[in-house]
């Protein structure tokens, strides 16, 4: 009998086990940021009734290595396909035209990124960009997706940016006032974006991947407060919107001065040590690849006060550079972000669901950090600025915990079986 209920009991304990393995990775499920491929092909389509889309015009980068800046290398329209045509390609670099007779592109490995520059003809401008991290001997597919005109409304991109290099700056509050007998009146406010472009909600005004619709008239827009080391642009700018049509609307920011922050804090670019400070690295926890694109903040600590002393963006080896950084560009040199001895945290800038990741800077010491970003496979894809994505993050140095949480259950279970069989004995 005890035998009996022994082989039972590891029957069922075998059986829970493997339901473990089959049940863990739905914990980890999640997306990612890039497409992973050699070989691509672009299908444009409508958004609403999935049919394909021709006219629609890209430019085409590669992410910028070691601090320097990304590379325009073509422009290319898509055909009655929605996909690449080969003969509209205009190359801006001496290389070979990397779209083939039936529309797909064949990138050398590295890291690239492409910008929807024109849409369609009765389409709505889709500025969200694609990343591209290029691996050998893959081939993938993007779906891309824009939307036709709402009826009687036109489109406006607003964005605000750094004077300097053009990056988008997040943490900006702009106030859109319509002009009603030439008298504007407030209708919202949004704040930005990493990337410069608008989020928030107006009750009456409706956004598109981050731009404005609006009825046809006048309008003013001004910019109410800025976050980090950058003056105010409080001039009010003027616009029009045409039913159909697409505007653009740029604010641009300029720095109030060289020094990274205030006297009383912890940095200062002109005092720091090149011998002390941090390197961040963000991969992919998957196959450790590097990822590109990532934003990334830092924060010096001082009990319970806080202050900005970097934001930037990953380079195509997965570390933080100068190229484009908006806060503490004088602070980087070979992917070393160089700071004064004192406590710290750093995040992803991009989600929701970023987590603090604390270091402690010591004198003389250079401090590596890895931050990996839990994949579920090695061909991911969505939209790199997809605000209504927000992959899972692994915290730095540690594994994904789904699976302990799973097994424990497991265990949990196991032994009230046990238990129920003792009583019954």
């Amino acid at each position: 009998m005890t035998t009996q209920i022994d082989m039972s009991i590891k029957k069922r304990i075998l059986g829970l086990l493997f339901a473990t393995l089959v049940i863990a990775p739905v914990f980890t499920l999640n997306k990612s940021l890039s497409t992973y491929a050699e070989k691509i092909e672009i299908i444009k389509k409508d958004e609403d009734t999935n049919s394909l889309i021709s006219n629609a015009k890209y430019d085409i980068y590669e992410i910028g290595k070691e601090g320097k800046s990304d590379i325009k290398l073509l422009s290319v329209s898509t055909n009655s396909n929605g996909n690449f045509d080969k003969k509209t390609v205009k190359m801006y670099v001496d290389a070979n035209n990397p779209v083939e007779d039936d529309g797909k592109i064949n990138l050398s490995p590295g890291s690239y990124y492409m910008v929807e520059t024109e849409a369609p003809e009765k389409y709505m401008l889709n500025v969200k960009s694609e990343i591209i991290n290029v691996i050998t001997g893959k081939e993938d597919t993007i779906k891309i997706y824009n939307k036709k005109f709402p009826n009687n409304l036109g489109q406006v991109v607003v964005r605000v940016v750094d004077e300097r290099n053009n990056v988008g700056l997040s943490g900006a509050i702009i106030e859109i006032s319509k002009k009603d007998n030439d008298v504007y009146k407030v209708i919202g406010s949004f704040a930005t974006d990493d990337e410069g472009y608008l989020i928030g909600s107006v009750e009456g005004v409706d956004l598109y991947n981050s731009t404005l619709l609006l009825p046809g008239g006048t309008y003013r827009i001004v910019e109410r407060s800025v976050t980090g080391n950058y003056e105010l642009n409080d001039k009010h700018i003027e616009f029009t919107v045409n039913e159909g049509k697409t505007s653009f609307v740029t604010i641009k920011n300029s720095h109030k001065n060289n020094s990274i922050i205030d006297n009383e804090s912890s940095v200062d670019s002109n005092k720091i040590d090149k011998k002390t400070g941090v390197k961040i690295k963000v991969v992919n926890s998957v196959n450790s690849k590097p990822l590109a694109r990532q934003g990334v903040a830092i924060f010096a600590v001082n009990g319970d006060d806080e202050k900005e002393v970097f934001n930037g963006i990953t380079n195509s080896n997965g570390f933080l550079d100068a190229n484009e950084a908006t806060v503490g560009k004088d602070l980087v040199n070979n992917s070393v972000i160089h700071l004064n001895p004192g406590k710290y945290y750093y995040k992803l800038t991009k989600y929701n669901n970023s987590v603090k990741h604390n270091f402690e800077i010591k004198k003389g010491k250079i401090e590596t950090q890895t931050l990996k970003l839990n994949i579920n496979n090695t061909n991911p894809k969505s939209l790199i600025h997809n605000t209504n994505v927000h992959p899972k993050l692994a915290k730095t140095g540690f594994e994904n915990m789904a699976i302990y949480t799973v097994a424990g259950l497991t265990f949990l279970l196991a032994g009230l079986i046990l238990l129920k069989n003792k009583k019954l004995d």
